[in-house]
């Protein structure tokens, strides 16, 4: 039974080098999560320092679900060939001779954010697995960051 196992870890991990219509996924963040855990994952950058990564919030919601109650912890996780351009003041993933524009700064008043431009798109997502080691079964909830990176200038 080693052998599923190790199969479906296989499968699991095999998904982030596969290319998909001129894009490949790169899992960011993936963890086992408990009943009331939820993830998100948006851009940020160091306007300053030109650099860029994806940021993970992992909140703990109350019993109830409320989501204002519980506690959250934010990830920063690092990406290979993302930063910020400050000249162009973009977000651009970087990779050889493949150079995309993933969000630009959009300012309203004092205010300056990313908007997303949906050519490097973040999937979160979760999905139960069973797990069986010959003798028990069980379930887990596997939650991940997947951020889609172009293989090609679009």
């Amino acid at each position: 039974m080693a052998w599923v196992l190790g199969l479906t870890v296989g499968a699991h991990c095999a998904a982030a080098t596969l290319a998909q219509g001129g894009a490949r996924s790169e899992i960011v963040y993936s963890r086992v999560l408990v009943v009331h855990e939820r993830l998100r994952a948006w851009f940020q950058v160091d306007r300053e320092l030109g650099r860029a990564w994806v940021a993970v919030e992992l909140r703990w919601l109350t019993p109830d679900s409320y989501p204002w109650g519980g506690q959250t912890l934010d990830i920063p996780s690092p990406v290979d060939g993302l930063y910020y351009d400050k000249s162009t003041k973009q977000l651009v993933y970087q990779s050889g001779k493949v150079r995309v524009v993933c969000a630009e700064d959009w300012t309203l008043l004092w205010h300056t954010a990313l908007k997303e431009t949906g050519q490097c798109p973040l999937r979160v997502s979760s999905q139960t697995r069973t797990l069986y080691d010959g003798f028990n079964r069980r379930d887990e909830t596997v939650g991940e960051v997947v951020l889609q990176l172009p293989t090609s200038s679009q």
